[in-house]
């Protein structure tokens, strides 16, 4: 059985020992889980977050470009629309919410999109209750001053 295979079958099955045990040894596995995430059925997109949050253990700067590639999947300029990616990070947030903080100015933006807003709330609301001082403060009221105003407030000139 080849490396798609075998990675196919550890997350649809929800063995995580297994995923551990092939992105420990094969960084490429990740690429297999990651295209899992955009199917329709919801334990498989859960167990991918699982297996990507495993992942980061072995291979953060990979996982880093799997969270950008799913922020930018979700952007219009994409022309992908991801709308499960909500849900994926959501996944990552509540068990590794350091994987977003270098992509929070991107979700508090798109966070505005009416068709993304629910999933993305919840995930920027689980990252600042989880980020402690100035960042989760930061996060909150920005957060905060998207949902109330959308579009409307540029994010990037309040303090």
């Amino acid at each position: 059985m080849g490396l798609k295979e075998r990675s196919v079958t550890a997350v649809e099955a929800g063995d995580f020992e297994a995923v551990e045990a092939l992105v420990s040894e094969e960084p490429r596995a990740i690429r297999y889980m990651v295209r899992m995430m955009y199917g329709l059925d919801k334990t498989v997109r859960e167990n991918c977050a699982k297996a990507i949050v495993i992942a980061a253990k072995y291979h953060p700067k990979v996982v880093a470009r799997v969270v950008q590639n799913l922020v930018w999947a979700m952007d219009q300029r994409s022309g992908t629309y991801a709308p499960t990616a909500p849900e994926v990070l959501k996944s990552l947030a509540e068990a590794k919410p350091e994987l977003l903080v270098p992509v929070m100015g991107e979700l508090v933006r798109l966070a505005g999109d009416t068709s993304l807003n629910t999933g993305l709330c919840d995930t920027l609301r689980l990252v600042a209750e989880r980020c402690p001082g100035e960042l989760g403060e930061k996060l909150r009221t920005a957060l905060e001053m998207r949902l109330r105003y959308g579009d409307n407030v540029e994010l990037r000139n309040r303090k």
